[in-house]
């Protein structure tokens, strides 16, 4: 008697996760197709940003180099073990 119980309360179990299953799938946001406007002013954006990072990227570089004949740059950060084996500091 005790397994059917079990059995029942099982299926009852079963049967409601797959509703719960089922209605979130049916609540899925509709697809909108793209705007290709939009597509392209995220990119121009992404890519202005990008372009951003690699100038100051470039400007701290080359301050870093131009400082580099007065400051020694050795000094400044200490020796690693990769820089070792790579032959510089």
């Amino acid at each position: 008697m005790n397994i059917t119980w079990i059995i029942v309360i099982a299926l009852i179990g079963l049967i409601a996760a797959i509703g719960a299953i089922a209605v979130l799938v049916r609540q899925r946001a509709p697809r909108v197709p793209l705007d290709p406007w939009r597509v392209a002013q995220l990119r121009e954006r992404a890519a202005d940003a990008e372009a951003r990072r690699l100038h100051t990227q470039l400007g701290e570089r080359i301050a870093e180099e131009r400082s580099a004949r007065d400051e020694q740059p050795q000094r400044r950060r200490p020796a690693t073990a990769e820089a070792l084996w790579a032959g510089g500091v």
